[in-house]
Formats: C-alpha cells, structure tokens, sequence
C-alpha cells in the first residue's frame, strides 16, 4: 500500500509527540495531589457518603441536630474524599436508628362476623352479584309476568362466586396478574 511521504510524516510526528509525552513524569496539580498522610487510604463511595448523609438527616428529625448541625455535616459528609473522613460525622449519634414499628398487618381481605378471612375481590364479586340480583328482582316484580325469570342470571352470578370461593380455598385461584383475590 502506497502512502504518501506527507501523510506518513505528519503520523509519525504524531506518534512521536505522544511518546515524548508519556516518557515524561505525570504532572500533578494541587487537586490531584494526594493529601499528606492519606497515600494509603480508601477513596469513600457516594453509597458510603449518602448512608452517612441518611443517618444525619435521621438524627435531625429526631432533633439530635439542629439545622446548622446538619448542613453543615451533610456538606462535609458530601465533600469527605476518604473513608477516614466519614466517621467523626456521626461519632456523637447513635449508629442504628430505631426502626419504627410496623402497623400490624391486616389480612388482605375482609373478616366476616365468623372470623373467616373473605378475600377482597371475592367481598366485590359478592357485592356486585347482590346488587344484580336486586335489581333483576326489582325488574321482575315491576313487569307483567309471573315466570320467574331473574332465576337464569342469578344462577350465573351465584354460581360463579361459589366456583371462585371453591377455587381460592384449594389454591387452584393463584393469578398473578389479579395476586390473591
């Protein structure tokens, strides 16, 4: 392959300034210079900063801090470069905030009066079947005939909720998509 005298120089003058400036000894600033004292310390992660930051913002809504006291903490906590820096923030605080107690956790349904525990979607399915049901009832006996005709529908209704009910209570009614109705 065939490159021109001009191209090749001007690569290889490239090549040339790039390995002058590697052989050369980095140059550091004064904000990458490593501290004194600090050559063989871990750098702090934002994770580490943002747990000390957490446990601050705690300590001030309990009212261990003032105001002050937190910013100021939180804006040394955000600018500590290393691990070592972290600490002295918090040494006056305690290290395990109380855990707020959980609300006791009620069954995901409704309790009937006999203790059973009636799942939420089975509570609506019943409440929708009887409001049909007493509709289809209203209908029937404003309307001229004597056959019982709301019977059919009812059926279907009924029917249908005590399917579901047998189903959930053997574990069959196991949807993701809808969870445990």
């Amino acid at each position: 392959m065939y490159v021109p005298l001009g191209e090749y120089a001007q690569s290889r003058r490239r090549y040339d300034d790039f390995a002058a400036v590697e052989a050369h000894p980095r140059v550091m600033t004064e904000n990458t210079r490593p501290e004194a004292g600090t050559q063989n310390e871990i750098r702090a992660s934002d994770a580490e900063r943002e747990r000390v930051v957490a446990l601050l913002q705690h300590a001030g809504a309990e009212g261990r801090l003032t105001l002050d006291e937190v910013d100021e903490r939180v804006a040394t906590a955000f600018a500590a470069t290393y691990r070592s820096q972290l600490p002295p923030l918090t040494r006056d605080l305690p290290h395990d905030p109380p855990a707020d107690s959980p609300a006791p956790k009620r069954p995901a349904g409704f309790t009937a009066p006999n203790g059973i525990v009636v799942s939420r979607g089975i509570a609506i399915h019943a409440i929708i079947a009887t409001v049909l049901s007493v509709m289809l009832i209203g209908r029937w006996a404003a309307g001229p005939t004597m056959f019982f005709w709301p019977a059919f529908p009812m059926l279907w209704l009924w029917g249908s909720l005590a399917i579901r009910i047998v189903l959930r209570r053997s574990g069959v009614w196991r949807d993701a998509r809808w969870g445990n109705r």
